[in-house]
């Protein structure tokens, strides 16, 4: 009697304690006039001299046009312009800073001074070059085209002008026109004000890529590909794709972009849709032997990649079906492809899931399988390396397609076998490993692991070195690069981003290459940091830094 007694006191406890706790009404108005920089955005100039922000709004009265504080980081000048529509540009020179405002009106900004020019009736703008000179393209009403040396006060018109593209390393400009109800592409050079029609047709041009140095220009006109070399010859020629053997049933090729060294013209090209009287009534039905379920009722037209190689003329299907186009080597002899049936987050059950990668060498065709199959496999620069993994964040295995030979590059770390934090059926082979990037030619290889920092070599020929000093782990802070792109050269200080898993708070610290000691403190706090922008030629960063408080 005593122990039954004793458990309904036990749950009538709560019961009584609850019911008297007064239940308060959320107030939701604060949240109206919460300021955020959730919608700001902010740019600083290469040399770091300027920098411009947009002012914090609130999450509910958030605006199409908001006010853009430009300043000095000298702290000699300031000005605030209100209602800037839109988005905003500081030229990299730090000599002016472009918006649009009011109806249609364009203002270009004397930086450090309060001189403002107005052009009016601006439908849209771009900076085409932004280093020494600045030159500003913009479209006014009537489809009228505008290049304006804003250094010299040069202007050059174009009339009915549906649409351009400016290739920065030539200082040439395609221009889509219509003449005489016809449509026609011209080459213009900005420096000589000179212009030469390559094409002329009665067809829609739909997009228009120039090469990375300008000499070569592609375009397609409906179903038609076309390309140009402005070095070789005079008008655009109709590149004859053959639509039989692995190009049967693709249509309507759209060209993306060039490779690095213009040996290879990339285009999408799509797979025609079958025809009948197929009723949308009918069930879809999928097998447990299909890779993936598709339950769309209107799936995407399905496109493949190919390439046209400028050199020889000859034309490669690059994607077939269940295929992605992965990494170019510099070369431009190899490209990784990507193969899978099923979804990514499926491997660890659905085999259909794992990767089936291949290497494959552009001028001889040959392929190279790539035996990795999770994740995402990495081709360095080089074209010698494939980086991948066996499991989610597991040991990092480099793929030599010289030795002809795989090489797990982690299996010595001093880090636990399993360090998952994710704690998931994916990640229960994890190692909270990660590929960052190759750097030294590719011969190195630098990753991280959940705390520090880590420099490899591609061919195992050097124990790992830990770039962090064990510092991370030691101390439950999680480092990462804070830039990408930076290079990595001995005695270089890079800038890390911190995470301290113990205290929540965030920050930097740095290292110097070479140097094996722990990272030097710079900042840490409550904070959330994003949006983090670097001074192309200064060490000056800008960054938008939140807080819950």
């Amino acid at each position: 009697m005593k122990k039954k007694l004793f458990l309904i006191l036990i749950l009538a406890f709560p019961l009584f304690t609850f019911s008297k706790l007064k239940i308060l009404p959320i107030d939701t108005s604060e949240i109206k006039t919460f300021k955020t920089l959730k919608y700001s955005s902010a740019f600083i100039t290469d040399n770091g001299k300027y920098i411009g922000y947009s002012q914090e709004t609130s999450l509910y009265n958030y605006q199409h046009t908001i006010p853009v504080i430009f300043k000095s980081l000298d702290g000699n000048w300031q000005m605030t312009i209100d209602s800037i529509i839109g988005s905003y540009h500081l030229a990299a020179n730090s000599k002016f800073a472009f918006f649009l405002k009011g109806e249609s009106k364009l203002c270009i900004l004397k930086l450090g001074g309060k001189e403002i020019e107005y052009i009016p009736d601006v439908q849209e703008y771009q900076v085409l070059l932004d280093n020494e000179k600045t030159i500003l393209a913009y479209i006014t009403k009537g489809n009228n085209l505008t290049i304006y040396d804003i250094d010299t006060r040069k202007k050059f018109f174009f009339n009915n002008v549906l649409k351009y593209e400016f290739s920065p390393f030539s200082n040439k400009i395609a221009i889509v026109s219509k003449q005489c109800n016809n449509n026609c592409i011209y080459i213009s050079d900005i420096n000589k004000n000179s212009k030469s029609i390559i094409w002329t047709g009665d067809n829609n041009i739909n997009k228009i890529v120039f090469s990375k140095n300008g000499s070569q220009l592609t375009f397609s006109t409906d179903s038609t590909l076309w390309y140009y070399n402005l070095k070789i010859i005079s008008k655009a020629e109709k590149l004859k794709i053959p639509f039989a053997d692995d190009f049967t049933g693709l249509h309507n090729p759209v060209p993306t972009f060039f490779s690095r060294k213009g040996k290879l013209l990339f285009f999408k090209i799509y797979k025609k849709q079958a025809i009948g009287n197929n009723s949308s009534n009918m069930p879809n039905i999928y097998s447990y032997l299909d890779g993936a379920f598709d339950m769309s009722a209107e799936p995407d037209e399905i496109s493949y990649m190919c390439c046209y190689n400028t050199q020889n003329g000859e034309f490669i299907r690059i994607e077939h079906d269940n295929e992605e186009m992965g990494d170019i080597s510099i070369d431009e002899e190899k490209i990784l492809i990507s193969k899978r049936q099923g979804s990514p987050g499926e491997y660890y059950w659905n085999i259909k899931s794992l990767l089936r990668d291949y290497i494959i060498n552009i001028d001889n065709k040959k392929r190279e399988n790539i035996k990795t199959n999770f994740g995402k496999n990495i081709l360095s620069p080089n074209g010698n390396f494939v980086i991948g993994y066996y499991n989610f964040s597991g040991d990092i295995i480099c793929s030599d397609l010289v030795d002809k030979v795989s090489r797990n590059l982690t299996l010595d770390l001093p880090i636990p076998l399993v360090d998952d934090i994710q704690e998931s059926p994916r990640s229960q082979k994890s190692r909270s490993l990660k590929f960052i990037k190759f750097i030294n030619h590719s011969k190195n290889v630098l990753v991280r692991d959940r705390y520090d920092l880590w420099l490899l070599s591609s061919k195992n020929i050097f124990s790992p070195i830990n770039l962090t000093n064990g510092f991370g782990r030691k101390n439950h802070i999680s480092f990462e690069l804070l830039n990408h792109n930076e290079d990595f050269n001995k005695t270089k200080e890079i800038i890390l981003t911190a995470f301290n898993e113990t205290t929540k708070s965030s920050g930097f610290y740095k290292i110097r290459i070479g140097a094996r000691r722990n990272p030097e403190f710079l900042s840490m706090g409550p904070y959330i940091y994003k949006d983090v922008q670097k001074a192309k030629d200064k060490d000056i960063w800008i960054v938008k830094r939140m807080s819950a408080a």
